[in-house]
């Protein structure tokens, strides 16, 4: 009973010591993600609230930025830029269908019922242009690695 009990609490510690460390490219990718999602909503309310556009580089360089970040290859990379831009479009059509007007100069347009129109068609835009942002981050970040090793 004794052994049983010593083996249950061993698989317990284990697991929980497995979801409180996490190997350097989970660090990297979450990081390259948290990163280029900021780099996205600073690019979206610039883009919409100050100069009145749709958000078209913001979705791009924030995922450039997280790819940029990510250290594996280049899917992850993509990977990290389409998760930061679904969460920035996430943000951005929550702004748009609350009607909080943080981003306001591009969405006077819409009709407020078109709310989850705009909240899928936001998050496949980001979602692309993360992915491709994210993956030529990584291969500007592989290109200056290599160039660096050569001098």
């Amino acid at each position: 009973m004794n052994a049983g009990l010593q083996r249950i609490s061993e698989i317990i510690y284990n697991s929980r010591t497995d979801c409180i460390t996490m190997d350097q490219d989970a660090k990297n990718l979450w990081m390259g993600v948290v990163i280029g999602f900021i780099v996205m909503i600073v690019f979206a309310v610039i883009s919409i609230s100050v100069l009145n556009f749709i958000p078209l580089l913001g979705p791009f360089v924030g995922g450039l930025v997280a790819g940029y970040i990510v250290h594996k290859d280049i899917m992850n990379a993509g990977k990290a830029g389409m998760y930061a831009a679904i969460f920035a479009a996430i943000v951005v059509s929550l702004d748009f269908t609350l009607g909080l007007k943080y981003m306001q100069g591009a969405t006077m347009a819409f009709v407020v019922g078109t709310g989850w129109l705009v909240l899928i068609a936001t998050v496949i835009y980001f979602a692309l242009l993360g992915f491709i942002g994210g993956a030529i981050g990584w291969m500007v970040k592989e290109r200056a690695h290599k160039k660096q090793l050569k001098v």
